[in-house]
């Protein structure tokens, strides 16, 4: 016969099984803990990173640095009370300018009849003052706001010159921005339009308010 277990051998025996177990318990509750805690700290660091990105904007940056007096001619051309008139500064192409909503907003539906009544008047007045500048046949206006860092409302307002090659035209014309160092406008150049443009516009503008003055009257 084989010998029957004591029930101390017995009661060893289950504890020892019970206490192990819990040990592995807790052992895998801490490593889940742990593993937890390090994964809530990887998507935080994540997340801030993400809101950082996605709340920098190079475009607002550029504006408070007009706000201070501190923007060269050509990023200053003209400034109503909702817009900014500057020279795009990483083109080829001389006299490409950009209209700048002045407050941060994403899309055109975000804009107050005011910024658009605006909008309205400068997009024709700068277009008018390029044709006079550069002798352009008709501008593009083009918005898209989706270029990392602007996801800002701007307007660019290009000049469509009469011999500009075939792939140039249309949306094409875009070959033209985003341009290396070497092949951008001179700020020198850059200044001269933006000299002109600022002198047209303000005479243009002053006369424009006058008028509606005077029918006011």
């Amino acid at each position: 016969m084989r010998p029957t277990k004591r029930a101390a051998d017995v009661w060893d025996s289950a504890a020892f099984s019970s206490i192990f177990l819990a040990l592995g318990f807790f052992c895998s509750q801490a490593e889940s803990t742990l593993a937890h805690t390090q994964l809530t700290r990887t998507v935080s660091r994540l997340s801030d990173k993400g809101k950082s990105r996605m709340t920098y904007c190079k475009t607002c940056e550029l504006i408070n640095r007009r706000d201070s007096n501190n923007a060269p001619l050509w990023d200053c051309i003209y400034r109503t009370q909702f817009w900014d008139v500057v020279h795009n500064y990483q083109t080829s192409l001389p006299g490409w300018l950009v209209l700048v909503a002045r407050r941060h907003i994403g899309s055109i539906d975000e804009l107050t009849h005011e910024e658009s009544i605006e909008l309205g008047i400068l997009l024709r007045q700068v277009s008018m003052a390029l044709k006079e500048i550069t002798g352009c046949t008709k501008t593009y206006v083009i918005q898209f706001a989706e270029m990392a860092e602007h996801h800002h409302v701007h307007f660019h307002i290009v000049p469509r010159m009469a011999n500009q090659p075939e792939n140039r035209r249309g949306t094409n014309v875009f070959g033209y921005s985003g341009v290396s160092e070497e092949e951008r406008v001179s700020e020198e150049v850059m200044n001269d339009i933006a000299m002109k443009a600022q002198k047209i516009l303000i005479s243009s503008l002053s006369l424009a308010d006058e008028k509606e003055s005077f029918k006011q009257e």
